[in-house]
């Protein structure tokens, strides 16, 4: 008898080993990056009016060097009038998060004077802004549906 409850604890040893090890690879799987973070914004986000912008609108626009980061996704309004961006942002090192965090806010700074006066309507998105961090990831967001590329960013960890 003492000998069927060995081999049943150890069949049961083997099984949980085995579920640890599965649910461990499911995680790791689950691999983040820009293209998967941007795709699940622009399923839930109509972002067809906005332009994509390059290392160089990142440059004037932010103080950010391409080469001070590993990647990004930049998406700016057609045109000055209006206030509607998303920036993402996958840092080299996440020492760097909160210097990168203090260029954006200037940028928000410099909006939300362009705006006050301006128009009211893209001054309230400027003010209701999403700046954030995850990992090695910065979201900025300024957009009417804010909240759903937050939340689609949020839900891709």
């Amino acid at each position: 008898m003492s000998k069927l409850c060995i081999k049943v604890f150890l069949i049961l040893l083997i099984i949980t080993n085995l579920a640890a090890c599965t649910s461990k690879s499911e995680n790791t799987s689950k691999e983040i990056s820009i293209e998967r973070i941007n795709k699940k914004i622009t399923q839930v986000v109509d972002i067809s009016e906005l332009t994509k912008g390059d290392e160089n609108k990142l440059d004037k626009l932010y103080g950010i060097k391409k080469e001070n980061i590993e990647d990004f996704v930049l998406y700016l309004p057609p045109s000055n009038i209006e206030a509607s961006e998303i920036l993402l942002i996958k840092v080299k090192d996440k020492t760097s998060i909160d210097s990168i965090k203090e260029k954006i806010a200037k940028r928000v700074e410099k909006k939300s004077e362009i705006f006050k006066d301006y128009l009211p309507e893209e001054y309230y998105l400027v003010e209701k802004h999403v700046l954030e961090s995850k990992n090695q990831y910065i979201l900025f967001s300024i957009h009417k549906e804010g909240n759903k590329v937050q939340k689609a960013f949020d839900e891709s960890f």
